[in-house]
């Protein structure tokens, strides 16, 4: 009897596990129809959704920003599949943009562009993109929380400008984007960075109205690195190689008088850089075989005509043989011995590098590097059309003559092609 009531007792417990352990706990189903009513509660239906979406709109116009971003945050985290949250994600950038959030409203408008591209909101997103680098590239402050002023930051503009350029690689806007860049890194003295972003333009968009400007902003940041005649002239000769690209791509530019002065101006350096070589070898190391190839060299460079006259009358009194002057050291220290040079120069020329006798053909006379380096761009290579605007087409005037100043300290001061939507 009391081995079956144990029996009994063990089968009774088994079952009760067995049951315990099959059953979902009351408190779980408890929680889950609980987070479903809250989620029902507060779901609107889908006119509610556009009823509430129209009040937020009449809220922004009526200066309630706040209210009005309150109903946005809602539908766009509520209604993600409603028809109008590409509209709540817009108006919601515009909030923030107004409100000075760049960032907040920045990933607003990509949102629109990444997943809703098909919006006819795209290209203002777009447009409100460009707005954003544009409006950090004139200095404004951004506002923490909307409230709080932060410090002024222009370089943070590129990273606005270069998502336009991923979103809208073929529009009008890139190229302005690109642009801006080159003048903010200007700006910040990141020459190298400047350079990317002016041959990017060249390169990625040959049709670009903004092409002519671009060679021109080159020449002129090359020539702004010189330092003379007295100092390597590698970026003075890139400026001048640039500016001569620009006579053969436009011979038609309003600004091809101004660049042909620049040509000039340059050229009589690089003849001066020769010339000045070509009297230290003749004066300081009475080597007047050297003098001369360094004259030869300066008498090759095109423009210059001024002083061209006093290189070629140096070459003729090197082959009249006119010994440079005596100084004091060589009376003490060395027997000073003039150099008879016209035959040389009849025959050919001497390696002044290790004396070795080279025939050469008087043609091909010159020191590597100080003659004038190849030209940066080939100007048999034709202009493909490569664009396709996403957008309608923007206005660029490009009718501004190209001027000597660079107002790099007040961007203000120097007039874009597109006023509209470059920033200097």
């Amino acid at each position: 009897m009391l081995n079956r009531r144990l029996v009994f007792c063990y089968l009774s417990l088994i079952s009760c596990a067995v049951v315990t352990s099959c059953t979902v706990p009351r408190e779980a189903t408890h929680q889950g129809s609980r987070r479903a009513r809250i989620l029902a509660k507060n779901a609107w239906s889908p006119d509610m959704v556009i009823k509430k979406f129209m009040e937020a709109e009449d809220l922004y116009r009526r200066g309630d920003l706040k209210g009005s971003l309150k109903i946005c945050d809602k539908i766009i985290k509520k209604h993600k599949d409603s028809p109008i949250i590409a509209d709540a994600l817009f108006l919601s950038g515009e909030i923030y943009l107004a409100r000075h959030q760049y960032n907040d409203a920045s990933d607003a408008f990509n949102e629109i562009v990444l997943k809703h591209n098909n919006s006819p909101l795209f290209e203002a997103a777009v447009v409100n993109q460009f707005d954003i680098g544009r409006a950090l590239h004139r200095g404004d402050r951004p506002h923490y929380f909307g409230v709080i002023p932060g410090f002024k930051d222009r370089n943070s503009a590129v990273k606005y400008y270069e998502k336009v350029i991923n979103n809208a690689p073929f529009s009008n806007y890139a190229q302005d984007a690109l642009f801006n860049i080159y003048k903010l890194q200007r700006r910040a003295k990141k020459y190298d960075l400047a350079f990317v972003a002016l041959d990017r333009l060249i390169d990625e968009y040959p049709t670009s109205t903004l092409l002519p400007r671009a060679y021109l902003e080159l020449a002129d940041m090359y020539e702004s690195l010189g330092k003379g005649p007295d100092y390597d002239q590698e970026a003075v000769s890139l400026a001048l190689n640039y500016y001569k690209d620009f006579i053969v791509l436009f011979p038609t530019h309003e600004s091809v008088g101004f660049v042909k002065e620049r040509i000039d101006k340059l050229s009589a350096e690089l003849i001066e850089t020769n010339l000045n070589i070509g009297d230290f070898y003749y004066n300081a190391k009475h080597n007047p075989k050297a003098a001369y190839i360094m004259y030869k060299a300066a008498s090759e460079i095109d423009g210059g005509d001024d002083i061209k006259s006093e290189v070629q009358a140096k070459m003729d009194g090197l082959i009249a043989g006119v010994p440079p002057a005596k100084t004091p050291v060589d009376f003490l220290f060395k027997k000073y011995k003039g150099q008879d040079i016209a035959e040389w120069v009849n025959n050919g020329c001497v390696d002044v590098s290790n004396n070795n006798v080279i025939q050469k053909d008087m043609t091909q006379i010159g020191i590597e590097g100080s003659a004038e380096q190849s030209g940066s761009a080939d100007a048999s290579n034709g202009f493909e059309q490569t664009q396709h605007d996403i957008t309608q087409p923007i206005a660029a005037d490009d009718e501004t003559p190209y001027t000597d100043e660079v107002a790099e300290d007040d961007f203000e001061d120097n007039v874009m092609p597109n006023e509209d939507d470059q920033i200097d």
